[in-house]
């Protein structure tokens, strides 16, 4: 599978639709995340949450105020507040 990172500015690129991309983080959690240029849908277990991409010094950043999700290089991260919840999350062959 292709990197979140790097389908994002071919989306932005081409105005297609959506990605779909799984991640396996370091704790064995898996991220299902859905791209579009300006979205990620990120699903964990039974939720799904809609993020908003936001300006970041580095890599992709997306939040809802409350849950963020960061795609930089190799890996991502997501996040509750200022709290990690899983890193070094890759996506999955």
């Amino acid at each position: 599978m292709i990197a979140l990172h790097r389908v994002l500015p071919l989306l932005a690129l081409a105005g297609c639709g959506r990605q779909r991309v799984e991640f396996v983080c370091a704790d064995g959690a898996r991220l299902m995340v859905i791209a579009t240029a300006s979205t990620v849908q990120i699903r964990t277990g039974d939720t799904t949450r809609t993020l908003t991409l936001v300006q970041s010094a580095s890599g992709a950043k997306y939040t809802n105020g409350t849950l963020t999700y960061w795609s930089k290089g190799n890996e991502s991260l997501l996040m509750v507040g200022d709290s990690i919840i899983h890193s070094a999350c890759k996506s999955s062959p």
